[in-house]
């Protein structure tokens, strides 16, 4: 993923701003606020632009192309593990 910027390696740190879809179609802006890794998966924290306490726990996946791609985590098993990881974290 490229910074917020738009270049790959600008070292500028920019907050990079996602577009994400909810249920009714519509679409939201957030910002990755924080990228962190449990095992060997990866993940990104999203906060949105537009609504206080609104966030988004996203898995960051590989595309064929080596391009980095957010997804949501379906998998109700890695979602409790992806918890006990966090509160880990927390303490």
């Amino acid at each position: 993923m490229a910074c917020g910027c738009g270049k790959d390696t600008c070292g500028c740190a920019a907050p990079q701003e996602i577009l994400l879809q909810d249920e009714h179609g519509q679409v939201h802006t957030f910002f990755v606020s924080d990228r962190l890794t449990v095992g060997d998966r990866q993940y990104v924290l999203a906060v949105s632009l537009e609504e206080e306490e609104r966030y988004a726990l996203l898995k960051v996946v590989r595309g064929a192309d080596g391009q980095e791609r957010l997804t949501n985590i379906p998998d109700e098993a890695e979602w409790n593990e992806l918890q006990q990881a966090l509160l880990q974290m927390a303490r």
